[in-house]
């Protein structure tokens, strides 16, 4: 675990919306894209059901992969197979967890870059 000391330890996601004091709602811009939650289930939790209904819903990016598995041994997850892409974002979104899984460490930064194109 010599490689850890690269990790960054802060969250580095963006909050989309901010509420300031003065009442207006400030909503950050397609490169401040960031997941709006994250997913942490349990086998046979019900995750696939929930994925797949955000999936078909109009108002949803979800990422071509169901379980990312970055955080697993250091990223260094093997898929046997890349899904289909069904448009350019997931094209993107593959290429760079391809790139991000070949690397020696976490990069949190580059991980939080994945969901930009949720944004579009």
């Amino acid at each position: 675990m010599e490689n850890n000391a690269a990790m960054r330890l802060a969250w580095p996601f963006k909050p989309r919306v901010t509420n300031d004091r003065d009442g207006k709602d400030k909503h950050g811009s397609a490169s401040d894209a960031c997941p709006d939650f994250l997913c942490v289930g349990a086998q046979k939790g019900g995750t696939s059901w929930l994925y797949h209904q955000l999936n078909f819903h109009l108002d949803f990016w979800m990422p071509p992969i169901k379980e990312l598995h970055y955080f697993d041994a250091l990223s260094r997850v093997k898929r046997p197979a890349l899904p289909p892409c069904r448009d350019e974002r997931d094209q993107r979104f593959l290429e760079r967890i391809t790139e991000l899984g070949a690397g020696s460490y976490i990069d949190l930064h580059g991980y939080s870059r994945l969901f930009e194109p949720k944004a579009k």
